[in-house]
């Protein structure tokens, strides 16, 4: 399979940088990253590739080599075309495009891609309309159809939540769920006061404790969708440079109470190959920095109080949701291998 990235910001470098790590590990990609479309210059891109302030210097090789930005064992044609209809990929036989630019998120914004002569795109975000899923890997990845050509891998909570969600309602009956997002500050906020859709999210992101709705509410009611209408949440942008963490309050039909509810959680932990970590010691936020799990249960906030019951969850938003993207990747390119 022959991918293209279209964005180099946070996600489409942390994915990048994902794929070398694990290729530098001995882990050999069944796919190949043929093109990277960026407004960037490639001397500046290179630069953002070697040199990260919150996941530290690249340790594989990175350098410029004839248009091309070779990183460990992959050599990325690097473009600089803001059309997505007229990018080469019908030349270049592109069949997935990773949409990380954050500015195609809708299906008609993604489907350009597909003009351009690509066979399948994957937002890298929650989408502004429909796509044609939106998938969760390790929950509903391997439900998606061959006829579907815009997806969506929802956003770095909805990763998070999803795979515990699933789990507790499988095992206790899910009645009500409330989620209060904690996340650190994005490149969709300011640094300093800036007219915003958003008024709160126009503040300095780096001064204030921001108010804000969450994309995931929406999203893991597409992923599962028994829980539609039973859960509500919302964010707070916090000033901090990366990891967020998740508290889930739920109203269940079977309540645990807490001395078998942490076992449980460690149980699921376990069984769940790399997708939920576990802890269980008095850390804080920056620990879980470069985490590559979905979601990490904190059993140290778990209550139970009468029938509500509380689930903590740490996350690195940027570091988790590219490897998961990554792991769907490679599971649809072993996929199309095996076709």
């Amino acid at each position: 399979m022959r991918i293209a990235i279209n964005g180099y910001g946070r996600i489409g470098r942390s994915f990048v940088r994902a794929l070398a790590e694990r290729e530098g590990a001995g882990w050999q990609a069944p796919f190949s990253l043929v093109a990277i479309n960026d407004k960037g210059r490639p001397e500046d891109l290179l630069y953002l590739t070697r040199y990260d302030t919150t996941h530290g210097r690249l340790a594989e090789p990175a350098e410029l080599i004839e248009g091309m930005l070779r990183i460990g064992q992959q050599a990325p044609r690097l473009l600089e075309q803001p059309k997505p209809e007229q990018l080469p990929w019908a030349e270049m036989e592109v069949d997935l495009v990773l949409e990380c630019s954050g500015h195609f998120r809708s299906h008609a914004g993604a489907s350009r891609h597909l003009d351009a002569g690509a066979k399948k795109v994957i937002i890298g975000a929650v989408p502004f309309d429909q796509a044609d899923q939106v998938v969760v890997y390790g929950v509903n990845h391997e439900t998606v159809a061959a006829d579907h050509k815009v997806m969506s891998a929802g956003s770095c909570t909805t990763h998070c939540i999803a795979p515990l969600l699933a789990r507790l309602d499988e095992s206790f009956g899910i009645q009500q769920v409330l989620m209060k997002e904690i996340h650190a500050y994005t490149s969709d906020q300011t640094l300093l006061d800036h007219v915003h859709r958003d008024p709160r999210r126009g503040r300095a992101g780096a001064q204030n404790i921001v108010p804000t709705t969450s994309s995931a509410i929406g999203a893991v009611q597409q992923v599962l969708p028994q829980l539609e209408g039973k859960i509500s949440g919302s964010s707070i942008r916090v000033p901090t440079l990366n990891v967020a963490m998740v508290e889930l309050t739920l109203r269940l039909e079977q309540t645990p109470d807490e001395a078998s509810l942490n076992p449980w959680l460690h149980q699921q932990a376990t069984a769940s190959g790399g997708l939920i970590g576990y802890n269980d010691a008095p850390l804080v936020s920056v620990d879980f920095n470069h985490r590559p799990e979905s979601a990490i249960v904190d059993v140290t906030q778990t209550r139970v109080q009468g029938d509500m019951v509380q689930v903590v969850a740490w996350y690195d938003n940027e570091w988790g949701y590219a490897n998961r993207l990554l792991d769907w990747v490679a599971a649809m390119a072993e996929q199309a291998s095996d076709d």
